[in-house]
């Protein structure tokens, strides 16, 4: 007696055509970065040849919390321009610092005694967005 192979076809077909689409299909769209750039500038207490670094930490965190992403830049004269880069979208809060005694350490960047420091900035990036961090920003940590 001969055997029908009819249910064989669709099932082979069923299996393949899921193959293609889970195994071969395309890699999920990657999530869209942006830039966040400007200028940290001081004018009332020298600065030139110290580190000015911009970190981001989470939405609504301290300056004490890890970096989420960071920049330095060397101060020249009295301000320099940081960019960084490939930073997600969404909400998150930015400080500058201006390293006075060339002791803060990667990753977490927390300033020291003496060192400049800004208030939190709220930003929420959807584009490339610019933050400056003018000579106003800045106090002295005691």
């Amino acid at each position: 007696m001969m055997k029908s192979r009819s249910n064989a076809v669709p099932v082979l077909f069923f299996f393949l055509s899921g193959l293609s689409a889970a195994g071969c299909g395309e890699p999920p769209e990657p999530e869209p970065t942006y830039t966040l750039y400007g200028t940290i500038t001081s004018t009332s207490v020298p600065t030139s040849g110290k580190l000015g670094w911009v970190k981001l930490v989470g939405d609504q965190q301290a300056i004490a919390d890890p970096a989420l992403y960071y920049a330095a830049c060397l101060m020249q004269g009295p301000s320099c321009d940081y960019k960084i880069n490939f930073v997600p979208e969404g909400n998150y809060t930015a400080f500058g610092i201006i390293d006075m005694d060339a002791d803060i350490a990667e990753p977490d960047l927390t300033p020291s005694s003496g060192d400049l420091v800004s208030g939190s900035r709220p930003v929420f990036l959807f584009s490339s967005t610019r933050l400056d961090f003018p000579d106003s920003s800045w106090h002295s940590l005691p």
